[in-house]
């Protein structure tokens, strides 16, 4: 089993882009779930558990007590979903991967297993044979599990395989991206790479990458969606944005040594690059702090 951790400044789209990325990963036929430690998941989409993650630490409950299996699509989404296309096809602006039409068809249903995270603080208490019997009894129903960690923090630091950072293009966004990035790299933990929200038209990838000193794993368009189509990469894989959550599944399996050599990042058409072309170069959430010292300060670098 394999976790991904999902960080980012508040506000960049870590929620979103944790589900739509299991989402990706499921219909890929792969074993997903989301672990969510920052409550948000939970919220999105009503879940209720027996027990949390935390719990499952602190007294050895199985696991399963902390899941719950989601239905997708979450509501009605066939009012959202035609308005959707209708947008995409009125705005000239909004760059396209290649020539897209969205259908607006019957949607497939399926589920998408969500792990309650809890209390956070337990993360970082537990000693490693607990921890590592807690990934041992959820490697059991799943290959890949991706969390949505908001800030660092134990949780993040202990369970992750690889970290995938969130940005948007804001500049606030951009400089917490940089300087959590180096906090990464510096404690040691394995990043995957970056992932650029929001974006459009006269966005620079290449910069943006060189900037982050990260690959962009993928590009997501700013555009019409509501949460009432989420996670899209189910609803509408052929969109805009869903193209660009399989890119993110993709890129993630070829980092892990689980894809099929078909690349990662800017060699495909996801974007334009700053001049209205498209750029076929290889140029290759949060909450409060709950580490204390070193975690701590790792976590303020995604506030």
């Amino acid at each position: 089993m394999q976790v991904l951790g999902v960080v980012g400044a508040t506000g960049t789209g870590t929620t979103t882009t944790t589900v739509d990325l299991a989402a990706a990963l499921r219909r890929e036929g792969h074993h997903a779930a989301v672990l969510d430690l920052t409550g948000d998941v939970a919220d999105w989409f009503d879940v209720e558990t027996e027990a949390t993650l935390a719990d499952v630490l602190a007294d050895g409950a199985p696991a399963g007590r902390a899941t719950a299996n989601v239905e997708l699509p979450h509501g009605d989404v066939e009012a959202s979903l035609a308005a959707y296309a209708e947008a995409l096809g009125r705005d000239e602006t909004a760059f396209r991967a290649g020539d897209v039409e969205v259908e607006t068809g019957e949607v497939e249903v399926g589920e998408l297993p969500v792990v309650v995270g809890g209390d956070r603080s337990v993360f970082g208490d537990v000693d490693d044979e607990t921890m590592a019997d807690a990934r041992a009894d959820l490697a059991f129903a799943y290959d890949y599990i991706v969390a949505d960690a908001g800030t660092l923090g134990p949780a993040v630091a202990r369970l992750p395989d690889g970290i995938v950072v969130v940005t948007d293009t804001r500049e606030n966004s951009l400089s917490t991206a940089a300087k959590g990035l180096d906090a990464c790299r510096n404690e040691g933990l394995s990043v995957v790479g970056a992932v650029l929200n929001k974006a459009g038209d006269e966005t620079d990838v290449s910069a943006v990458s060189e900037r982050l000193g990260a690959d962009i794993l993928s590009v997501v368009p700013g555009d019409a969606r509501t949460l009432d189509i989420e996670p899209i990469a189910f609803t509408a894989p052929e969109s805009p944005a869903g193209f660009a959550y399989s890119r993110l599944a993709e890129g993630v399996l070829e980092w892990l040594g689980d894809g099929d050599g078909g690349g990662l990042l800017t060699d495909q058409p996801v974007v334009t690059d700053g001049n209205g072309e498209s750029d076929d170069t290889d140029d290759g959430g949060g909450t409060e702090d709950d580490g204390g010292g070193l975690l701590g300060r790792l976590s303020d670098r995604f506030r």
